[in-house]
């Protein structure tokens, strides 16, 4: 991490909780981190840059809250995505 910006994901864990300090999410941040099947990513982050999740697993899914910017994005990039309920 550098700032509020998530540079580059280093781990091996199945799900990954992004914490609320973090505004943005760096390019390429979770590429080839196959073994992630779950991101939580918090309404504080307001900005993705290209190709954040290149080569994850076909069955990952992000966490997000309703009418986040988060959801918008897995929306018009077809990924998988579920409604955190508050």
């Amino acid at each position: 991490m550098k700032d509020n910006l998530l540079v580059k994901y280093i781990g091996c864990d199945e799900r990954v909780v992004i914490p609320n300090s973090i505004t943005h999410i760096g390019r390429f941040a979770f590429h080839n981190c196959s073994e992630i099947t779950s991101i939580v990513i918090p309404e504080s982050v307001k900005q993705l840059q290209s190709n954040p999740f290149l080569n994850l697993s076909n069955d990952f899914t992000i966490y997000c809250y309703r009418d986040s910017y988060i959801m918008r994005y897995a929306i018009d990039n077809s990924l998988s995505y579920a409604i955190i309920d508050i």
